[in-house]
């Protein structure tokens, strides 16, 4: 009776290990980026620059832009106070990955940024296209007229233009730059025959300059935008759908959109918008 008494206190200590182990990594799921913003009080923000988006106000030397904007509203919301740390388009991912912020802007979905990343819904898109200095603009009607041999175009490393060109090249050469800054200038001085970027980007550009033109017809693509939290963290992304979606009901997300020279055609509807599956 005996050795009965030990051998079903054996398979019970062993179940209850079994079970144990299985839990764990349930519970340890359950720590989350936003119970991290909560007991710090403060929500940090990677930021690489991105015309209207997010950029360095050269009279105040503050970040500002769309997403700044907006980030604001999702700290207030959180109750928390904001603070941007700036990165670039190359390691922000990484950025994300290793704790340095608790997400990022929000950014353009791609697949390679899928696989290191959880994505809210998206709740905006932007279309890309190529800016060329405006003396060559009458020699092309489509963007891939300038897809060549002997042709450079120039873009952020890490940008969804970079990830795009990257597959649809077949004859350019794409060159990687560190910032759309230095992109315009390898433009400029003929280092590279285009620059890819977001219209809204070039529209900024174009209040400035008028020796650039953009390349007309189709645009190279739409990108579809969402907020980027780290890969799993599924607590805080539904949080920031729950607040996407309250912008928009609103019609706060269009002010703040409107404020940057964006409109409705830049929403996304939410109705008919993905839903994130864990």
């Amino acid at each position: 009776m005996a050795r009965l008494s030990r051998w079903i206190g054996s398979v019970v200590g062993i179940a209850l290990f079994a079970i144990a182990a299985v839990a764990m990594p349930a519970a340890a799921q359950t720590a989350s980026g936003l119970d991290d913003v909560k007991k710090r009080g403060t929500l940090k923000v990677g930021w690489a620059v991105w015309f209207p988006y997010a950029y360095v106000d050269p009279n105040t030397k503050k970040v500002t832009g769309f997403s700044v904007d907006l980030m604001g509203e999702l700290a207030s919301a959180m109750e928390v106070k904001v603070e941007f740390v700036e990165d670039s388009w190359a390691t922000l991912i990484a950025g994300l990955q290793a704790n340095k912020f608790d997400l990022t802007i929000p950014m353009g979905i791609t697949l390679k940024r899928a696989l290191a990343v959880t994505y809210s819904r998206p709740f905006m898109q932007f279309q890309e296209g190529l800016m060329v200095l405006k003396k060559d603009a009458d020699k092309y009607k489509h963007w891939r007229e300038l897809d060549k041999a002997g042709m450079k175009i120039t873009t952020t490393l890490g940008a969804t233009p970079d990830i795009f060109l990257t597959k649809a090249l077949t004859g350019a050469e794409l060159v990687r730059a560190k910032d759309g800054a230095t992109s315009l200038n390898q433009l400029l001085t003929g280092r590279a025959n285009a620059w890819a970027n977001s219209y809204e980007a070039f529209a900024k550009i174009l209040k400035d300059r008028d020796d650039v033109a953009v390349v007309p017809g189709a645009p190279m693509g739409s990108v579809p935008v969402a907020f980027t939290v780290r890969q799993g963290d599924y607590h805080l992304r539904d949080w920031i759908n729950y607040f996407i979606e309250e912008e928009s009901k609103t019609g706060a997300l269009l002010r703040t959109m409107k404020k940057h020279g964006m409109d409705e055609t830049y929403l996304v509807d939410q109705a008919s918008a993905p839903a994130p599956r864990n």
